[in-house]
């Protein structure tokens, strides 16, 4: 199991707002799949999945502020069979 954080954004941007949340436990995604999408300094920017994998639990809220290097969700890349299905 692993965790997937945020990145950093930008030189100056310490922390973002989570505009959307694109998956939920459970769901399978494919690499570079949108799971979140998030808002800094204005800009919607929309965070993928690192690989392969079954989301197994979500950290964050819509709407909630959250700081980068923060949690966001726990990700299953080695999961058994993962394959994308529609959230």
């Amino acid at each position: 199991m692993a965790e997937i954080k945020l990145p950093r954004l930008g030189e100056n941007i310490e922390s973002a707002t989570v505009a959307k949340i694109d998956v939920s436990p459970g769901s399978a995604v494919k690499k570079g799949q949108t799971i979140l999408e998030i808002e800094a300094e204005k800009t919607n920017i929309e965070l993928p999945a690192p690989e392969d994998g079954v989301v197994k639990k979500v950290l964050v809220k819509e709407n909630e502020e959250i700081k980068v290097g923060q949690a966001v969700m726990d990700f299953d890349p080695s999961f058994p069979g993962a394959t994308a299905r529609p959230t």
